[in-house]
């Protein structure tokens, strides 16, 4: 079945999540230190008030990476930035930090001064390796594949439905002009109405 949200009531809960994230980010000073043990904010709450983000080496630094921003990954190993690097491919656009941290000055200047931001392609170039290109969005090539999947699945089903006669035979879709299957993919979403939201 289609499962679909309604607008109205998701633009409420975003508008009310919004609010409370301003509550919350001022209810103190932006100098102050602040530990999260709660379920809230949540993490990319976190991701879009920071300027930059210190991590050991772990799946929050890809999430993190959507965000564009400076980030610094801990060397705890003591591998060396060039081996750490080579062996992590998420800490390939990172200020690597030693154990003893002196590295940490070229992320303050990176949050500081754009300008001074030395690792800024870096970031773009791995984010799109990464995590694929800003548009279509990660939720629109998702979308599309399953539609590419339900249509390939249903068409095996109307075949072995056809083969066990349990249904009459359908007429096949034609190919395209150059009779390359995925164009007949492509027409057979348009038939099973492709058009529906797969997701809310």
């Amino acid at each position: 079945r289609d499962s679909v949200s309604d607008p109205v009531r998701l633009a409420r809960a975003a508008a009310l999540r919004a609010e409370w994230n301003e509550a919350y980010w001022t209810s103190v000073g932006w100098w102050e230190h602040r530990v999260v043990t709660g379920s809230e904010p949540r993490l990319y709450d976190c991701f879009n008030e920071s300027d930059a983000m210190v991590s050991d080496i772990s799946s929050v630094v890809s999430d993190y990476m959507a965000s564009g921003k400076p980030y610094a990954v801990t060397d705890s190993a003591a591998l060396g930035a060039d081996e750490f690097q080579r062996q992590n491919t998420a800490a390939r656009a990172a200020t690597v930090l030693s154990n003893s941290a002196v590295e940490l000055d070229q992320l303050l200047a990176a949050v500081a001064s754009p300008e001074d931001d030395q690792l800024a392609g870096a970031r773009r170039e791995l984010k799109h390796y990464l995590l694929g290109p800003d548009r279509p969005s990660s939720l629109e090539r998702f979308n599309s594949a399953v539609r590419t999947l339900q249509a390939v699945a249903e068409a095996r089903n109307r075949g072995v439905a056809q083969r066990t006669g349990e249904q009459p035979a359908e007429p096949r879709p034609a190919a395209g002009p150059s009779g390359d299957p995925a164009e007949e993919i492509a027409e057979a979403e348009e038939t099973n109405g492709s058009e529906a939201p797969v997701a809310g």
